[in-house]
């Protein structure tokens, strides 16, 4: 659409001469005629006068033109925590001696009969009784370790295995053992 406005014509040209007698001095020129008023569109208009900056787009993000994917600033993703949480794994292992065995196997036949499941697991049943090895397992299982001196049970050597880890370093792993010393 082009709003510039049609050119004036010149003016009559005719020599400049003053009035003589008789003669009556021409009238004055009519002003030019206005141009034509012209409808304007309601879109941004491309070209403005110089005094006004052109304004090719309106501000912001257009809801019909998105910018291409490449070109684009990357998405910010939300940072996850940093996982602080250890986890730690600690295995007691007690190793011990049967001193007396006749009081394992008497001890196992009365803890057979409060915790009847655990020794099936064991092998014992009714019609078969529990060999040491079973007997003194099956006592440990129910028992704690200052219990089992009194069952013909001896602690020879206490073994704690501590691991601790985390999400962002190798685990750290440590082994204390000790071994009572054993007093007749």
């Amino acid at each position: 659409m082009n709003d510039r406005r049609p050119p004036r014509p010149p003016p009559p040209s005719s020599p400049p001469s003053a009035p003589g007698p008789g003669r009556a001095s021409p009238a004055p020129a009519s002003p030019a005629p206005p141009p034509p008023r012209t409808r304007r569109s309601r879109t941004p208009a491309l070209w403005s006068p110089p005094h006004e900056p052109p304004e090719l787009d309106p501000p912001g993000p257009s809801p019909l033109r998105r910018p291409c994917p490449a070109l684009a600033p990357p998405r910010q993703l939300p940072r996850r925590p940093l996982d602080l949480r250890v986890r730690t794994r600690r295995i007691q292992v007690e190793e011990l001696v049967v001193d007396d065995p006749g009081k394992v196997l008497d001890h196992a036949q009365r803890a057979a009969l409060t915790a009847p499941d655990t020794a099936a697991v064991l092998g014992h049943s009714p019609t078969t009784p529990l060999t040491l090895p079973a007997a003194a397992a099956l006592l440990c299982a129910l028992h704690e370790p200052g219990e089992l001196a009194a069952m013909g049970l001896r602690l020879t050597r206490h073994t704690t295995h501590v691991t601790a880890s985390d999400q962002q370093t190798e685990p750290v792993s440590l082994e204390l053992s000790y071994a009572p010393e054993y007093e007749e």
